[in-house]
């Protein structure tokens, strides 16, 4: 088998974020920042590794109009957002970004194709998103198909139920597991971002395909936790 060095995003931390519908609160003109809050976080998001990638998603604006965008380098601190429209400096936007979830920010500055942001959120917040952009980074190597062999296993009792983040329930198959994630054959519709619990196992969905989903969980998960599925009939 190929081995493989998967390379660590940064010291930063971060992780993924629950997608909500993008509805900005209604004080969030007193969320603007100053100029000199804007310099601050700019040498702020400096201290984070950035990554090129383009991720498609939308965002809203004080307005609460929203626009479709797209990425071009994102890390934990900062976005660079290619958009139709431009934002004022210091304006609170909310973002959902395909295999990211919510992100909230100002906008620090204007560029030829749209505009940069400063991300707004918790230290655990931060956290979750660099696990979230180490995935990125790493994908296609953690997703060789020898080392997907060695690390996945098909179930051999794969019934179970998903639920939603509203609570909702859904019988699913699972097509392959590990201790990070599994592939779930489901017919309902899904999204990137979306919040799901895989039996006691919560993560989120990192991929659609046609008639099936990839969950990443929250943590590795435990032989106990697994042991289920590969229970004798």
């Amino acid at each position: 088998m190929r081995n493989s060095t998967a390379r660590v995003f940064g010291q930063r931390q971060v992780t993924k974020i629950v997608k909500t519908p993008l509805k900005v609160v209604s004080s969030a003109k007193s969320k603007r920042k100053s100029i000199d809050d804007l310099t601050a976080a700019a040498a702020d998001r400096r201290k984070y590794r950035r990554i090129k990638v383009q991720l498609s998603g939308r965002f809203m604006r004080e307005d609460q109009q929203e626009y479709p965008c797209y990425t071009n380098d994102i890390s934990a601190g900062g976005m660079n957002i290619s958009a139709s429209v431009k934002c004022e400096p210091g304006e609170y936007v909310v973002f959902y970004i395909e295999e990211i979830g919510r992100i909230e920010g100002f906008v620090v500055r204007n560029h030829d194709d749209g505009f940069a942001i400063a991300i707004e959120a918790s230290a655990h917040k931060r956290e979750r998103l660099v696990a979230t952009l180490t995935w990125l980074l790493n994908r296609h190597e953690l997703e060789d198909p020898q080392e997907r062999r060695y690390e996945r296993q098909i179930p051999t009792s794969p019934a179970t139920t998903l639920m939603r983040a509203n609570g909702k329930r859904l019988p699913v198959e699972v097509l392959d597991l590990s201790i990070g994630g599994a592939r779930v054959s489901v017919k309902a519709l899904m999204k990137t971002g979306e919040k799901v619990y895989l039996g006691k196992s919560a993560g989120y969905v990192v991929r659609v395909d046609k008639n099936s989903i990839g969950i990443q969980f929250d943590t590795e998960q435990s032989p106990a936790t697994m042991h289920p599925f590969f229970s004798r009939k």
